[in-house]
This record gives structure tokens, sequence and C-alpha cells, in this order.
């Protein structure tokens, strides 16, 4: 069996992917600048900065949290920003305990949607408990939540500390809470 290699002087196939390399890096962009996420950081006080490069004044920036294994939307701002840098700040009030993971999504009407890499913070703050009581489910905290059926249907998502049980049809339930997935039975 014959390889392109065996032909070609290793000296000229390395000058070639020289060539192509730096063709790539060269490539021409029309003059547009490209866009780019910089300096993407979560600070103690549960606010997530993060800085753009060549952005575009229709964009908007979608903050996406981990969150029970979806990318979940937790606050969109709007640039007003014409500068070729421009810094972000926004306050999160979704954060739960131990390590959560955030990026942040582009949008604009002219392209797909471009994301970060994504981001880690681990929060101390105590981790939330639940109570299956006779008629309600007890969260140790107020926090955010998802209710679903047995068979994956979402019943109710809220921020609150106490599902009423008599308000759920008797069966199977899965309560996602804080970084927490249980399940409990209403009879």
């Amino acid at each position: 069996m014959l390889f392109l290699c065996d032909f070609i002087d290793v000296n000229i196939f390395n000058y070639i992917l020289a060539l192509s390399f730096y063709a790539y890096i060269h490539t021409d962009t029309g003059g547009k600048k490209l866009f780019s996420f910089s300096n993407i950081e979560i600070k103690n006080n549960n606010t997530v900065a993060f800085r753009i490069i060549n952005g575009s004044k229709k964009n908007l920036y979608t903050i996406e949290q981990l969150r029970w294994n979806n990318w979940e939307p937790v606050k969109t701002l709007e640039s007003d920003c014409d500068k070729d840098t421009c810094d972000f700040f926004a306050t999160i009030e979704t954060m739960h305990s131990g390590l959560n993971r955030f990026r942040i999504k582009m949008e604009s009407d002219t392209q797909f949607p471009v994301y970060s890499q994504s981001v880690s913070f681990y929060n101390k703050a105590n981790e939330v408990k639940h109570f299956d009581k006779k008629h309600e489910v007890i969260l140790s905290k107020i926090t955010e939540y998802r209710l679903y059926t047995h068979e994956g249907i979402l019943i109710k998502k809220a921020i609150n500390c106490c599902i009423n049980k008599k308000e759920l049809n008797p069966g199977k339930y899965k309560l996602l809470y804080d970084n927490k997935t249980v399940y409990f039975k209403v009879k």
C-alpha cells in the first residue's frame, strides 16, 4: 500500500503543512472583527462578571446555570455597549449549595448562538434538606425547586420552602431542589 508521503519529500510535506496552518491563522474575515468572551468569573457575592470583545449593540447575553443536568437560563442582559470591549455584571439569585457551573450564551439575529466556556464556583452555603411529612414536603429554607410526576411531566416550578401534598393527585413524584433529586409518594 502506498501513501502520499511515500512520494513527497518530508521537507516539502512540512512546508505545505506550515503554509496551510499560516493560511488558517491569517484567514481573511472581510474586515469583520471576531467576537469573543473574556474574563468570566463568579464573585463571592453571587455576581457573574464577564467581558465581551467586539460585541454588537443588538446582542442578548443569557447567563445559563447547569442545574439537574440541564443548562437553565437564569438571567438575560441586553447589550447597549458600542465599544470594542464591554464589561457585564449580573447578580444570580439561584445559587445552590456546592458546585455551581455557569456559561454565557450570546444571541443575535444575524448568527447562531455562541457559548462561552463554562466556569465553576463552589458555594459554601449549607445544603438544603427536605422533610417528607404526611401532608407536605418541607425544605429547610426557601429555594428554587421543580416538581415532576413519575412520568416526567412538570407540575410546578417555584421558589418556596413548602409543597402541599393535598394539592397533588395520588401517585409518585420527583422533586428537584438545590442540587438534589428526591422521590416521594402521595396517597
